[in-house]
């Protein structure tokens, strides 16, 4: 499923570079540009939510087996580790079209996907159509942001299953030890790894400290951006006066320097996305050399069910540009 988490990651930065391109470009081409993102983009979330909620679905399935990183059924610290990093992996991707959902629309474009045509009734049996109003296709167009929103929120919801077994993890009290309360001691604990990591090289502590930390950190920015638009959703309709005032306050930032926000959230995302690629395959390296340091083979890296589905959840988004892009004579006004 890596190759998953990846084809998420690069084609949000995809979409995150041409936007940024667009609004260098000449007009004529930036109006090309902002359809062929605005289809992109939605293809893009729409499957890239949905792979994430499978994911957070599969991570607390996984973990509800795991006890503490030792499992009764076989599980190991190292693929508990990687559950965690795949939770937030398969979320953090979602933050940058979250935080900028202009993404989703084109100014002079229309989209076939969200256009929506009327049959109305007309003299005898004709049929005439009509488009709806621009009003009435930006409330519709409105409200499947709303929605997008707010199936990211179920998703973040869900990823509190391995964030609060991620921290019972790290903080919580551990069942290696020789107190009465523990599974098993030290120094049993210190024979069973030494003979596991066997010429195998293992992640530092520091290291370890530092992608752990930048796990927490992943999903407490997701926590914060997705309370704040809750709260910002919530003070839109509020009747206090000083809501009022803050939430107008928001609505005045200049689009630049909401551009510049965005740019900066976006950069620490990638960053944070980077470092947990990083330990996710350190992690299965570690895996397979343990695997063929016991004289097994590691099967993990074959291509099998979970890869191929993993590939084409996001070929749609290559249809969508691809017929955009053909067809744009149908898009262009």
């Amino acid at each position: 499923m890596a190759i998953g988490y990846l084809l998420e990651s690069f084609i949000c930065l995809a979409i995150l570079c041409a936007a940024a391109w667009s609004e260098k470009c000449s007009s004529k081409n930036s109006k090309l540009v902002q359809m062929l993102l605005a289809n992109a983009s939605r293809a893009f979330y729409d499957n890239a939510a949905f792979f994430a909620f499978a994911m957070q679905a599969a991570s607390i399935a996984t973990l509800t087996k795991v006890d503490f990183g030792i499992s009764a059924n076989g599980m190991g610290a190292l693929t508990m580790q990687i559950v965690w990093l795949v939770s937030i992996l398969s979320l953090l991707p979602l933050l940058p079209l979250v935080l900028r959902p202009q993404l989703y629309h084109e100014n002079t474009l229309v989209d076939l996907s969200e256009s929506i045509v009327e049959i109305v009734p007309t003299s005898g049996h004709e049929v005439g159509t009509k488009s709806i109003s621009e009003a009435r296709a930006m409330a519709i167009s409105e409200a499947r942001q709303d929605l997008r929103f707010f199936f990211f929120v179920v998703c973040w919801a869900m990823a509190f299953g391995p964030f609060f077994s991620r921290m019972g993890g790290t903080f919580g009290q551990s069942r290696i030890g020789d107190s009465n309360d523990s599974v098993i001691s030290t120094t049993d604990w210190k024979q069973i790894e030494d003979a596991c990591f066997l010429g195998v090289n293992k992640i530092s502590r520091s290291l370890d400290d530092f992608v752990t930390a930048c796990g927490i950190t992943s999903y407490l920015l997701v926590s914060v951006i997705a309370i704040g638009k809750i709260a910002n959703t919530l003070l839109e309709g509020s009747s206090y006066r000083w809501l009022k005032w803050f939430s107008r306050v928001e609505t005045s930032m200049s689009s630049v320097w909401h551009v510049r926000l965005h740019r900066l959230v976006s950069a620490f995302v990638f960053f944070l996305l980077a470092v947990q690629f990083w330990a996710f395959f350190r992690l299965r390296q570690l895996q397979k050399d343990m695997v063929r340091a016991a004289g097994g083979e590691f099967s993990d890296e074959q291509w099998t069910f979970g890869q191929i589905v993993a590939v084409v959840v996001y070929i749609p988004v290559l249809v969508e540009v691809t017929f955009a892009w053909r067809k744009k004579s149908l898009f262009c006004t």
